[in-house]
């Protein structure tokens, strides 16, 4: 007859010190702890593995429209003097984007024109991006932050970029833009610094010097912005949350905000120039109440392709506005009142959470 099969039990460690009188011993089981660092190690492993299903059968792709303007047919990528138009003239190039530039030709001198090596990189950036929003998440508090990343990591919209060399920057502006934000965030206190529970483990951490996380803060800022026009919205971002953590808006929130709000100022007049000159204008493109409309077209056709990830492309065919039609207002009119109906922090009650202490993540 067979011996019995131990019962195998497993615990997460709270993060209390564990005292080997304190663990029992069956004579019938074998019982084990996982320690809060292993717990987001483990977590955070789950997380990249997820990422690699979801971006490997992209990694053999061919180049995509725009991939040939950006790396294939780019002479500024043939040898180390493309540098300086991409750094002096970044608006000769296709996008006013160097730190962009500058990876796809260091790309091309490992890669050439081999498609794998630069969706492979994407994929690099595509896991280390969901690591950042879960960690992102998680330090606001935001309930079900894993899941959250998780399906950032293997929604269709999201793996496309993975395919798409011409859409690296977007992935290298989120890099750089999440890790501003979680510098920042600590600047001021939403995320505050962990509790040292045994100064003897590795840990990584944070700079505790606030002067030196604000500088750290703003060069992430600005490699994002030198990455993709996107990272124009950090203060907005910083401003929302800020409200939705404390209900309010202080003085002392503004103040260090001045700098970032000039930076990204002056980086959206840039862009909306080049964009100017390039030809941006005319009947093909929209008008003031045409940008009216597509306000409400675009938000609804983003939530759609969140929920319902089908047919998608990365070219659609362009929408026909008529200033003229009102019944074309009506997507901007909807999406604007599903956002007033939301509830505020203070109506929510979200400022209470406040009146006992937060969880300290490392």
């Amino acid at each position: 007859m067979p011996a019995p099969r131990p019962k195998v039990q497993i615990a997460f460690h709270s993060g209390e010190p564990i005292e080997a009188e304190s663990q029992p011993q069956s004579h019938d089981g074998i019982s084990t702890t996982i320690a809060p660092g292993a717990r987001w190690i483990l977590a955070a492993i789950g997380l990249l593995i997820l990422a690699f299903i979801a971006g490997v059968p992209a990694v053999n792709g061919k180049f995509l429209p725009q991939d040939d303007t950006h790396v294939k047919d780019n002479a500024a990528l043939r040898s180390w003097e493309g540098l300086k138009p991409i750094w002096r003239s970044p608006q000769r190039m296709d996008g006013p984007y160097p730190i962009a530039f500058t990876s796809y030709l260091l790309e091309y001198k490992l890669f050439r024109e081999t498609t794998t090596g630069y969706h492979v990189v994407n994929l690099v950036l595509h896991g280390l991006v969901a690591l950042l929003l879960w960690t992102l998440l998680r330090k606001l508090e935001v309930p079900g932050a894993w899941l959250a990343a998780a399906l950032f990591a293997v929604h269709p919209v999201q793996v496309a970029t993975i395919a798409w060399i011409a859409q690296q920057k977007v992935l290298l502006c989120a890099f750089f833009y999440l890790s501003a934000l979680l510098l920042y965030f600590r600047y001021c206190g939403i995320n505050p610094e962990p509790e040292v529970l045994d100064e003897h483990s590795f840990e990584f951490r944070l700079p505790r010097s606030r002067p030196l996380l604000y500088a750290l803060a703003m060069l992430l800022l600005m490699l994002a912005l030198a990455s993709q026009a996107a990272a124009v919205t950090f203060v907005p971002v910083v401003l929302v949350t800020i409200w939705w953590e404390r209900a309010r808006i202080a003085r002392r929130d503004l103040i260090p905000l001045i700098f970032p709000g000039i930076v990204t100022a002056i980086a959206a007049i840039c862009f909306a120039s080049i964009e100017y000159r390039h030809g941006a204008l005319g009947s093909a493109y929209p008008g003031p109440l045409q940008r009216v409309m597509l306000i409400g077209h675009v938000w609804w056709f983003d939530l759609y392709t969140v929920l319902l990830p089908i047919r998608l492309s990365y070219v659609y065919p362009r929408w026909s506005l008529n200033a003229a039609a009102i019944w074309q207002y009506l997507p901007t009119i909807a999406a604007i009142a599903a956002h007033q109906t939301r509830p505020s922090p203070a109506r929510a009650g979200r400022n209470t959470r406040f009146a006992t202490p937060r969880r300290r993540w490392g």
